[in-house]
C-alpha cells in the first residue's frame, strides 16, 4: 500500500534538542531520535509526510542563549529535512525571550523556511 498520510503534529528530538530533551526520560522508554527510525515507522503507517516541530521554546535570562538553541535545532532539522526532502518538513524553532523572526538571522531564517518549501 503507497504511502498517503500526512502527519502534520511531529516532535523532533535529534540534533540540537538531544540535549536539553535528554535532560527527561524518553516517553514510553523510546530509543533516541533518529530519521532511519523515524522513517521505517511512516513506512509501517503508511505516512508519506512527518511535518516536525520543538515540543518546547527554548528560553533564557539574556535570550543568547535562547536564540543559539534555536538557530542549532532550526539547522538540525533543515540537515534532516534536506537529505530526505519528499518525506520531512518542519516549523521553526523561535527562542521564547525573543520569539520574531527578526531575532534569528536571516540565513538560518532563509534554511528552515526553504527546507519545508514555504515562502
Amino acid at each position: 500500500m503507497p504511502a498517503h498520510r500526512i502527519d502534520v503534529h511531529a516532535h523532533y528530538f535529534g540534533g540540537a534538542v538531544a540535549g536539553p530533551a535528554g535532560k527527561q526520560p524518553a516517553p514510553g522508554g523510546r530509543a533516541p531520535w533518529s530519521a532511519e527510525a523515524t522513517l521505517e515507522a511512516m513506512e509501517r503507517t503508511g505516512t508519506a509526510v512527518q511535518i516536525s516541530s520543538v515540543p518546547f521554546t527554548p528560553q533564557s535570562q539574556g535570550g543568547s542563549e535562547a536564540k543559539g538553541l534555536a538557530r542549532r535545532i532550526n539547522e538540525d532539522l533543515a540537515t534532516v529535512i534536506g537529505r530526505h526532502p519528499d518525506r520531512f518538513g518542519g516549523l521553526a524553532c523561535l527562542p521564547g525571550d525573543d520569539p520574531t523572526p527578526s531575532s534569528m538571522n536571516s540565513r538560518t531564517r532563509w534554511t528552515s523556511c526553504t527546507s519545508t518549501g514555504s515562502p
